[in-house]
């Protein structure tokens, strides 16, 4: 048999790692997993309370939307023509003339 082919042991072709290789590797990828997710966990903990705050912000525009509106439907009743002589009555106590009285000025 002389086209043989020889078996060669896998521990000659890649020699034996010692075992404190083998242990710094895995701490190092450990310690590389826990910083990635820390840092992701960080960032999306931050994305929720920007989320929160984007809610109550939201939130207290519709109020104050609806707070306006109630404004203008206010001032367009104050403003109306039939409500002025009440508010002058009522808010600024004035009163009817009885009679009216024109004067008439010569020159």
């Amino acid at each position: 048999m002389e086209n043989e082919t020889q078996y060669i042991e896998p521990e000659r072709l890649h020699p034996a790692k010692s075992k404190t290789t083998h242990f710094f590797g895995l701490i190092i990828i450990v310690v590389f997993l826990f910083a990635f997710l820390t840092a992701y966990l960080t960032q999306h903990i931050h994305v929720m309370g920007i989320n929160v705050e984007l809610q109550k912000i939201e939130n207290k525009m519709k109020n104050l939307k609806r707070e306006n509106e109630l404004l203008e439907i206010k001032l367009a009743k104050d403003t109306y023509i039939g409500n002025i002589d009440e508010i002058a009555i009522s808010r600024l106590n004035m009163i009817r003339p009885n009679t009216i009285k024109y004067l008439i000025v010569k020159k």
